[in-house]
């Protein structure tokens, strides 16, 4: 009775400080995918990590009560049973210890003796309220598990946006989230067929926070340059001029903070086709004269 009692305690006690460590592993992952927004493969990682801790620790906690309350491969003799009961009650403690020395002592001739001091032990020991009997550790660590509480409830509302919470993205590694973005960037001109050597626009514009400039990416058969254009009226504006092949042009933003969940942000790509103007190489003129000219 008294060592399941003490299994009891140390159970609960271990139980509160693997919660403690596990929500606040939770919290760290956590703030870990609300900042970065990670992908599929990062997220399963960290759900299997999760489920990982959560079952080994349970698996621990309910075996190690077993072995503890059973007194199995040592644990909770009852050497160490005395030790304990003699803390609580000092004035028994020497009685108890020298209780159980004869009891590995006991034989056929001083059996009855034995009983007799054992069963006296036993009575004091049953006065002793072992299940009122609070662990001030046990309650410095539910004080802590607590605290651990209400800091997730608090990072649940913190880490709830667009497109899901932050806890609920780790907990569905296997779906695709979108990663919010300040802004987005939509093309006004799309696709274009001009004649070759002519001048146009792309022009972009947003929804959201704008930058006051970003880079224009013209790409051709040759290569690849941009221009940085600034934010005008609340539109992207580059002017192409004499354009005598085909080009794709788009627009992109590259993320200034290494703790954004995005690397950059692109428009639509824009093609912009050429065609050729027709040349004129040769020209041959036949004429008639009239009649009356008699040529």
């Amino acid at each position: 009775k008294v060592r399941r009692n003490k299994a009891d305690q140390n159970f609960i006690r271990s139980s509160l400080i693997f919660l403690n460590i596990f929500i606040s592993i939770l919290i760290i992952l956590g703030s870990i995918e609300f900042v970065f927004h990670l992908g599929i493969e990062n997220r399963r990682i960290i759900f299997e990590i999760l489920f990982f801790i959560l079952l080994s620790g349970s698996i621990y906690l309910i075996s190690n009560w077993i072995i503890q309350s059973k007194g199995l491969f040592g644990n909770y003799s009852d050497f160490e049973i005395a030790t304990w009961i003699g803390e609580i009650k000092p004035e028994i403690a020497d009685r108890l210890l020298n209780g159980i020395q004869l009891i590995n002592s006991k034989n056929a001739q001083n059996n009855d003796l034995i009983d007799y001091a054992i069963s006296k032990i036993q009575v004091q020991i049953e006065k002793i309220p072992f299940k009122g009997i609070k662990n001030i550790q046990s309650n410095k660590w539910k004080y802590y598990l607590i605290i651990s509480i209400i800091l997730f409830v608090g990072s649940w509302k913190l880490f709830s946006e667009r497109p899901e919470n932050a806890y609920v993205r780790i907990l569905n590694p296997k779906i695709e989230y979108e990663i919010p973005t300040p802004f987005i960037l939509t093309s006004i001109t799309k696709n274009q067929l001009i004649l070759g050597g002519d001048t146009t626009q792309i022009i972009l514009e947003g929804v959201g926070d704008l930058p006051d400039s970003l880079d224009m990416v013209i790409q051709d058969k040759i290569e690849i340059r941009s221009n940085k254009v600034p934010l005008i009226n609340g539109k992207y504006v580059l002017n192409l001029l004499n354009i005598k092949k085909d080009q794709i042009v788009w627009g992109e933003f590259y993320s200034e903070s290494i703790f954004s969940p995005w690397d950059k942000i692109s428009s639509e790509k824009d093609t912009i086709f050429v065609q050729d103007r027709p040349i004129i190489e040769n020209i041959e003129f036949v004429i008639i004269p009239p009649k009356y000219t008699q040529l």
